[in-house]
Order: C-alpha cells, then structure tokens, then sequence
C-alpha cells in the first residue's frame, strides 16, 4: 500500500468562498459536477499511483539492472543513463515504487487557485498565479504549449517549504578514470519563497515586497581556505521577462560584483555545473522554447534514507545522527541509492540564444513531486554531454523527525557528469525544511559585504 493509500488525499469542500481567492478578482462559483471534476484531477496529479505502481515487462522490483541485462529495460531509462550502464560504470539497485504525500498546503493552494492561471501570448508570460501548482491537467500532446505548462509546474513547484536551508553541502569534483579529487568544497545553501509562500505566514507573499521577487537564493563557501565566503546572491522575479539578478562576493578582493547575464552558463567554481543547471534548470521559461516530448513509467533515483545499505565515512555523520549519501560505481561519480519505476514527463528545452553552450536540455520531470530527478545535456553540436543525477529521498523515512511529513522529496544527492570530459561533480546536502535560520537579512547585498569581512 502506498503512502496516499495509507493516508488518504484529505479533500476540503470546494466552496464558493475558497475558490474566490484568486488574482484580480472573485471566482465564480463551480457546479457541483464541476467541483467533483476538480477533485478527480487533484488526485490524479498528486497521487498518480493511487491504482497501482507503474510496470514494465518482465520488471520485478528488487532487480539490478547492468550491462549484461540492460537491452532488457533500456526502454525504461534515459539514453545517458543507459550509456553509463552498458560501458559498466553504474548499477540500478532496484526498489518497489512508492508515493509521497504531497503537502497538504500546496495542494490546498492548488484547489483555491485551479482554472485561474493561463499562459499569454508570449512564452514566460503566465498569468492568475497565486501559490501551489499552476496546471494540474495531463499534458495533451496535440497541445502545442504543453512543454511551457509543464516548466511552469516545476518553476513553482513545491521545494522543501518556504523556507530551506542546506547546511552543510559538501561538493567533490572528480576525475571519472580514477576517482581522484581535484577539490573539494564546504558550503551552506538558503532558499527563500517570497511570493506562492504555502507553508509560513505571511501567506501567499512577503512584505514589503515592491520589486515582486518571486525566491531568492544564497550560497556561501566555507572551505577550502582559498575560496572562503566566496558568495552567491540571487533574485528571480515574478515577471519572467525580468532578467535575474545576481551578485557574487568574492572574498580575497572583499568586494561584490554584479553578475553579468553570460555568467550564468559558465563552470560555478570550477564545477561541472553552471549556475543555470541549479536544481535541474535555474533559468526564466522565457529563455529555452519548451517542447513536450511525452509521458513513460522509467527508472528515476527515489528511495528511503534509512533503507540504504551504505553511507559515506567522508564527509562524516552530523551531530545529530545524520549520515550523507555514499557513491560509487565508475569513478565513485554515482550515488549508491535505490531507483524505482515513476511516472515521468519528458520535455525538452532548447535555449532562445543561439551563442547557448547547449543545444538542448532532456529534462525528466516527476509527475507526482515536479522534480527533476534525472536530466541529459547536450552540447551545442547535439551531442550526449553531461548526464545529471539528483537523489529524491521520501521525507518520513529518517532517524529524526525534522523531515518527517514534510510533503516533499528531498534533493540531498546529485552528480553531474561530464562524459566528454571525463569527470564529474558530487554533493551530498543536508536539507532543513522551513529552517528558523532563513531570515530576509541573508538575500541582501549589505549581508554579503557584512559576512566577508
């Protein structure tokens, strides 16, 4: 039985008043028949597996899946992914699929503001958005702006709370022939929601608010020695044709620098990331045309974290008991979670400027959680060129409680792997959902002036 099985969708009345809190103005009361529909595609979008796991021929959970039997179930993995696994640098260990209940406040945001969001002429332009999940309909593949609704999910997709904190995160960047470190970083991670905020009041924006910031995020170094409170600041705006801001501290010069546009597709501190790939894509809808490709139960990483069997000696357990993901497999480039059959959308993006360093991005995003769980990126000749992993850990299944019923996955492992380069980059998070730590002060440039000195 699954988790939405065990704990059943709560649904609330959907009244008049509930459906009048909308942008611009009062909703106009549903029809009985209406509201029923409704409900059944709540359901359908939040809990996807509500009859049944999704199956494949010949597939029992439990399985390894490698080079010897991978023509198997190469139907049901990316093509970056079955690359790796048939040159023998990776192993799927297999686990039976299960389902996350979703935040009770994002779906009831979802239900208050459903059929008030639309796209307008321009892509980027959406319009009604207020909190939780804009377009909760299967993508109709005659529809051709479905890829644009779907990126729109995952941009106002539900990420740990209003409120996330990453501390620590530990990136090692590697050499995938050997395994050899060329560097490793410290560094601490906060996000913040400051308009769709569903969980922490103020609700659904904080204020003041006069610039219209959608989130903003803040990243800063604490090892190694030479790159310490080398900081990251960034604001992403509601108004999607608003360029992003960003600013950089660099803590030798003690200064902070505005970034330029470009600055966004470039190596972040060496990295194989850009600081466009950021949790899957970083960037405005605007900037890639987004194209539906289709919808397939594959192979993506969800597991339990207490269900692993190997944990990493380095870096340590925390104080708390905590222990960060292991990795192996070629280069000890890929982590040793569990993967499991899921129902995924896939869509492509290809960027709008033509001096792009990529020529597309596969993005496989998960039905149920609008994660991206699983990406392959291509060069500007269209050629297979780095492959991207991030773990998604159910939230109720850690030794402590601060996760617990959360309503979220959990990104707390990722790599990304340059197959034309021959290395990869590694991090291993500890997330904090609605973290006390997250205050308005750390998004200000005077906090990173402060903070370096």
């Amino acid at each position: 039985m699954n988790a939405l099985q065990s704990r059943p969708l709560r649904t609330l009345a959907l009244s008049c008043t509930a459906l009048a809190v909308v942008v611009g103005g009062i909703a106009p009361p549903l029809h009985p028949a209406h509201a029923q529909d409704t409900e059944a595609l709540l359901r359908n979008a939040f809990d996807p597996y509500a009859d049944g796991p999704p199956n494949y021929p010949g597939y029992e959970p439990g399985i390894r899946i490698d080079a010897s039997n991978l023509p198997e179930y190469v139907e049901a993995l990316p093509e970056g992914l079955a690359r790796v696994i048939g040159e023998g640098g990776y192993v799927l260990d297999t686990r039976p699929t299960f389902s996350i209940e979703i935040s009770q406040n994002y779906i009831q945001a979802t239900r208050e503001q459903f059929g008030q969001v639309t796209l307008g002429d321009d892509v980027g332009d959406v319009r009604g958005f207020r909190a939780g999940r804009p377009f909760v309909e299967e993508p109709d593949p005659e529809d051709p702006r479905a890829g644009e609704k779907l990126i729109w999910n995952f941009q106002y997709g539900y990420a740990a709370g209003d409120a996330l904190s990453v501390d620590p995160m530990h990136w090692t960047y590697k050499k995938l022939s050997d395994g050899s470190i060329d560097r490793r970083l410290e560094l601490e991670g906060h996000l913040l929601n400051v308009m769709g905020r569903v969980d922490k009041e103020p609700k659904p924006e904080l204020k003041p608010n006069r610039d219209k910031i959608l989130r903003s995020l803040y990243l800063n170094v604490r090892e190694p020695f030479e790159l310490r409170d080398t900081q990251l600041l960034m604001h992403r705006y509601i108004d999607d044709s608003q360029r992003d801001d960003a600013w950089m501290y660099n803590g030798s010069a003690r200064r902070v620098r505005r970034l330029a546009t470009g600055q966004t597709t470039d190596s972040y501190l060496g990295s194989d990331l850009m600081i466009e790939d950021f949790g899957g894509y970083n960037g405005r809808i605007s900037d890639y045309r987004w194209h539906y490709v289709g919808t397939a139960s594959l192979f993506m990483p969800f597991y339990r974290h207490s269900e692993l069997e190997t944990f990493a000696t380095d870096p340590p357990p925390q104080r708390d008991g905590y222990q960060f993901v292991a990795f192996g497999g070629q280069g000890g480039c890929y982590p040793l979670i569990h993967w499991q059959l899921r129902k995924v959308y896939i869509l492509d993006g290809v960027p709008v400027d033509p001096s792009h360093p990529l020529s597309r991005r596969r993005l496989y995003l998960d039905a149920q959680t609008f994660t991206i769980p699983y990406e392959d990126i291509y060069d500007s000749a269209e050629k297979l060129w780095k492959i991207y992993i991030v773990g998604q850990a159910h939230p109720d299944f850690y030794e402590g409680s601060e996760h617990a019923d959360t309503g979220a996955s959990f990104f707390e492992a990722f790599t990304v792997v340059d197959l034309q380069a021959g290395r990869c980059t590694i991090g291993q998070f500890y997330l904090h959902p609605n973290s006390k730590k997250v205050k308005p002060r750390l998004f200000e440039t005077g906090y990173m002036q402060s903070k370096g000195r």
